[in-house]
């Protein structure tokens, strides 16, 4: 009796359509994530830095508005914040970074993020992204692509390698993380639906 087993990638169905992806893919900055991160699913959006090294562009979504002297806003906890990153407005295009002090779930599925707010009041269900420092440009990274298949950031080997696309269809209400209009226009080859 021979008894043989693999194992097998299988997308989440958020990848609908692939057109074009950056050939060998990238490989995914480990140390952007946090510790507590087991790995990121298909459909996250990616940018590269001078290096050639690709990082994951962060997001969150406001469960709560937050207003222009605040010093916590409460996020849905699907996204990779961590502690000493910044966090900005998506769609303001201005600087409006503010450096994270500490994160804590609160109740089901919510994160309160701890800073000092210096940014625009920003209605709920805004999006915020990692911003590149103290009152700066709102992007640390631009996206580039999407990331097609899972990637484990929690082995201890380093860096993973990912398979990126830069044209194609995605199922929007499928990704792992929140985008707006704003994350979207950096993508015009790809078809959010």
């Amino acid at each position: 009796m021979i008894i043989a087993k693999s194992t097998d990638l299988e997308r989440n169905g958020c990848v609908e359509f692939v057109i074009e992806d950056i050939p060998g893919g990238g490989t995914l900055f480990q140390a952007d994530f946090p510790s507590s991160s087991t790995g990121v699913r298909d459909g996250a959006l990616v940018g590269v830095d001078t290096n050639g090294i690709y990082h994951i562009v962060k997001t969150a979504m406001l469960v709560n508005p937050i207003v222009t002297a605040a010093n916590a806003m409460i996020v849905y906890n699907n996204h990779e914040f961590k502690v000493n990153d910044y966090i900005g407005i998506s769609s303001s295009g201005v600087a409006s970074g503010a450096l994270i002090t500490a994160i804590a779930a609160s109740g089901a599925g919510c994160d309160v993020i701890t800073m000092t707010w210096a940014g625009a009041a920003v209605a709920a269900s805004g999006i915020l992204v990692q911003a590149s420092g103290l009152g700066a440009s709102p992007y640390k990274y631009n996206p580039v692509g999407i990331s097609t298949i899972p990637v484990d950031v929690s082995v201890p080997s380093g860096n993973q390698g990912c398979s990126i696309m830069v044209r194609g269809r995605v199922r929007q209400n499928s990704m792992p993380y929140y985008v707006d209009s704003t994350l979207k226009s950096y993508l015009p080859l790809i078809r959010f639906v």
